[in-house]
Parts: structure tokens; sequence; C-alpha cells
């Protein structure tokens, strides 16, 4: 999505706001910076599906709380969903 919009900024000499109206992307979600990195949780989720390919997120959300760590079950959720990190379905 950002390499879009760069992109047409670029090539066409447009504005930030006229190249997001372009691709029909709002403009906050282009500007959207993440307040921090989830990197090591997503690494032991994905570990863990591995593991139990079986186990769905909220299972392994129970895992995870377990071993001491682990947010929501919805982070952890889309930390998989994210990934899609070779775990066989």
């Amino acid at each position: 999505m950002k390499a879009s919009v760069e992109q047409v900024e670029h090539q066409f000499a447009f504005s930030e706001r006229r190249a997001c109206l372009l691709l029909t992307v709002p403009v906050s979600s282009y500007r959207y910076q993440p307040r921090h990195s989830d990197e090591a949780l997503r690494e032991r989720l994905v570990a863990l599906a591995r593991e139990k390919p079986r186990y769905g997120y909220q299972r392994l959300h129970v895992l995870l709380r377990r071993d001491g760590g682990g947010g929501e079950p919805q982070a952890g959720a889309s930390g998989v969903s994210r990934g899609r990190a070779g775990v066989a379905p």
C-alpha cells in the first residue's frame, strides 16, 4: 500500500493526499506508525502454532499465558494471520 502511494507520488508528481485519493487509501492509514513491536510475541505464537497445528487462537493464547506472556487473544490471532509463516492448516 505505502509503496504504491509513494510510486504514484514520485512518478506523477502528486501530493500525498492526491495519491491516496487516487488509490482510495485513507491518508491516516498511509501515515500510520505502529507504537510498539509485537515481534517477540508473534515469533513465540508461530512457534507454538507449528508445534500444535490443530490448536486454535484461543487455546494458543492459554499456552502463551502459561509460559508467562501473551496479550489478548485477538492480538495473538492477528499475529498468526499476518505472519502466515508456513503453519500447516
